[in-house]
């Protein structure tokens, strides 16, 4: 796959003493006013396999699996990401984003050589499973996977490391404390950055006992462990951004017109694109950025699951069922600044960021680290009505909520600890299909009236939780990512309200402020929630018997079909002009009719 440049000029065309690709393409960002976002041109060859294979073997009341799967990694990429570079106007310098736009002084710049990969590897996975009727009522499933994880790697040597004053030997003029993997790697950083994880055995259990004669009431339940290793594009893509591959520079308060020459550094592009791989004597601009490394410890993300469920058969065809379930994530993957600015009371600006950085040689360092956790917890009732008399009929309704925590504050994971911002605290879904009894008539009249079933689909669900951010790096970090500050009361407005009056302001936005200076806000992750959904999906069918083994299918669907406005999130950005506005809605009422043969 990949993308095409949709940009009609580029920065330097707009005065800019920058280098940008061609074709050309624009990123900018104005709090308060207006962004400009293009894309460009990228070639994405993701040309992965996999092989599985299992082999059953029945002994007596057990029932043996053994198997296991190869996945063989393969991941090339030509990207011109962030080669164009990046502006925004925060207001950060002057207290509004398009006063700092029209004098052209910038808050934040970031420009890179590009993203280029050559990722391969595999991923290997065994297991063991015993499916045993111990009696009559009780089945017991027991089971074993293994998981090894072997780390992908760039096959060209895009590996970094970050190790506070290590000197890298494979490219000697680096700063201190950048170091590289790959086949010719640092001392302390492995091949692929993180050391091999041999370790990942998974057990599970699960049961299923029958707790009436009549065979209509029975216990389910399990346990286990479920190992996920890291999604496979995304996340190996930040190593490549790194000097001397396509290195990234970020600065702050820079001007428009030369963001390099007002900072006192060397414009090191074009001559620094990628793709690239040089040799030892290379050398560096600094301060640089490190957009990405990866912790040598790193562990994929584990998941300990376990669920209990009680179900009923009811008469002939209903079913009743309510589930329990629970999971704990460890190990989860989250991306760590590890070169935040220091606040100085009295004495931070936007200015002297680079200055008040612990590693003077870099700007940002991002590092993937595992050290985040999750919680769900949940509940889920069923009531199911299978196939008969042409009315089949599904509903569910499920409780639940997932807390995460984060590196959102670099000195604090537990600060960033909440609600997930995917948790829904309340869904339910009604599906049915009916197929209407054909008549006794024939001819004309019969191919009208017979051969028609209807279904229907409903979802309504809770909103999305809400987190309010600040808008500006009062905390001084050079990071961002800051909360706002909760000045107390009620933020919750009546859900009663004119419609015209929730879409201008769908919570109490005199309720917060932007964090104090110094401070990371005090307003807590996910405190509102978001609007909620109601859809309902409407399918009319018809057969028409043409032959004895042909048919012809007439369908009309509706999708949303009372046209209920489902809103999306209303923005929540103290500095943002739109600060507690919701502009954006999902579909409305969408109709498609067609023909369909059947043979």
């Amino acid at each position: 796959g990949g993308s095409w440049a949709t940009a009609p000029w580029g920065w330097p065309d707009a005065g800019s003493k920058i280098a940008a690709p061609s074709p050309p393409e624009l990123s900018m960002s104005i709090t308060g006013g207006f962004s400009i976002s293009t894309n460009h041109d990228g070639q994405f060859d993701r040309s992965s396999w996999t092989v599985r294979e299992v082999v059953t073997k029945i002994a007596g009341p057990h029932e043996l699996r053994f198997g296991g799967d190869v996945f063989r990694v393969y991941n090339h990429t030509v990207n011109v990401y962030q080669q164009a570079g990046s502006f925004t106007f925060s207001g950060q310098l002057s207290g509004d984003g398009m006063a700092d736009f029209i004098v052209g002084r910038a808050s934040g710049f970031n420009q890179g050589g590009g993203e280029f990969k050559y990722l391969k590897g595999t991923q290997w996975a065994f297991f063991v499973q015993d499916d045993w009727r111990v009696g009559q009522r009780l089945t017991v499933n027991l089971g074993v996977r293994w998981d090894p994880y072997l780390p992908y790697y760039d096959r060209e040597g895009r590996v970094i490391c970050f190790q506070p004053g290590v000197q890298s030997t494979r490219y000697p003029k680096a700063p201190a404390g950048l170091t590289y993997g790959g086949a010719n790697h640092d001392s302390g950083c492995p091949v692929g950055g993180a050391e091999n994880t041999w370790s990942n055995i998974a057990p599970r259990i699960g049961f299923a006992y029958r707790v009436t004669r009549d065979a209509k009431t029975s216990l389910r339940g399990g346990t286990g462990y479920f190992y996920t290793p890291p999604p496979l594009f995304g996340f190996f893509n930040q190593f490549t951004n790194t000097a001397p591959f396509a290195p990234t520079f970020s600065f702050n308060d820079v001007a428009f017109e030369d963001p390099f020459g007002s900072v006192g550094v060397r414009n090191p592009f074009p001559q620094e694109y990628g793709p690239r791989v040089p040799g030892p004597e290379v050398a560096f601009t600094v301060p640089t950025r490190i957009q990405g490394s990866i912790d040598r410890e790193y562990r994929i993300m584990q998941y300990g699951s376990w669920n209990l469920m009680i179900e009923r058969q009811v008469r002939a065809s209903w079913l009743l069922r309510a589930t329990y379930q629970g999971n704990k994530g460890t190990f989860l993957s989250g991306g760590r600044e590890m070169n935040p600015a220091v606040y100085v009371p009295g004495a931070s600006t936007v200015g002297n960021t680079q200055a008040r950085r612990p590693f003077r040689n870099f700007s940002q360092v991002s590092k993937t680290e595992s050290g985040l956790n999750s919680h769900h917890h949940g509940l889920l009732l069923n009531i199911e009505k299978r196939f008969g008399h042409g009315l089949t009929v599904l509903a569910n309704h499920s409780w639940q909520k997932t807390i995460m925590d984060s590196y959102t504050n670099p000195f604090s994971r537990r600060w960033g600890r909440g609600i997930s911002q995917d948790d829904i605290a309340h869904t339910f879904k009604f599906s049915n299909v009916y197929q209407a009894p054909d008549t006794k008539l024939r001819g004309i009249a019969g191919h009208v009236v017979n051969g028609w079933s209807l279904n229907s689909i409903l979802v309504w669900r809770g909103g999305f939780p809400l987190t309010i951010a600040s808008g500006v790096d009062n905390a001084f970090t050079g990071t961002g990512s800051q909360r706002a500050d909760y000045l107390g009361g009620n933020a919750r407005l009546a859900s009663g309200r004119p419609r015209q009056d929730q879409l201008r302001q769908w919570f109490d936005t005199s309720r917060f402020t932007v964090n104090a200076i110094g401070t990371f806000g005090n307003s807590g992750s996910g405190i509102l929630r978001g609007p909620k959904s109601f859809n309902t999906n409407l399918g009319v069918l018809k057969n028409f018997r043409v032959t004895e083994q042909t048919k012809l299918q007439f369908r009309a669907e509706f999708f949303n079909v009372l046209n209920h406005p489902n809103f999306f999130e209303p923005n929540t950005t103290v500095t943002s002009a739109q600060f507690g506005r919701i502009s954006s809605a999902d579909s409305p009422r969408i109709m498609q009719f067609g023909l369909k043969v059947l043979f």
